[in-house]
């Protein structure tokens, strides 16, 4: 092979390495664009982590709530019952009585 060949060859060769070197660069740059992205999106991820965390602890504080409201409105209902069951008997005993003296 002639030197002049050998030479051409090398200089093709070169700048096909010089485009891949290139892309590599290229590719080097989008991955670190990404990796910082990523980085962000964990961030972000992290933040909803905790969002959600502070959610689920209001949620179990309102069952908390809930469940005591329903308690008392139970209580409620039950001292009502009772206080209509007496006037109730209070209001039967009057009516037995005005019919005892003919009113």
């Amino acid at each position: 092979m002639k030197k002049e060949h050998f030479e051409i060859l090398l200089e093709d060769v070169k700048s096909k390495l010089d485009l891949v070197l290139e892309g590599h660069q290229v590719l080097d740059g989008k991955i670190n664009n990404l990796s910082e992205e990523l980085a962000f999106v964990k961030q972000d991820v992290a933040g909803v982590k905790q969002d959600v965390a502070g959610v689920k602890q209001e949620v179990i504080i309102l069952k908390h709530e809930v469940a005591d409201v329903r308690h008392e409105l139970l209580d409620t209902k039950e001292f009502l019952i009772n206080y209509l069951n007496k006037v109730d008997t209070v209001l039967n005993e009057h009516e037995r009585k005005f019919k005892v003296l003919g009113v």
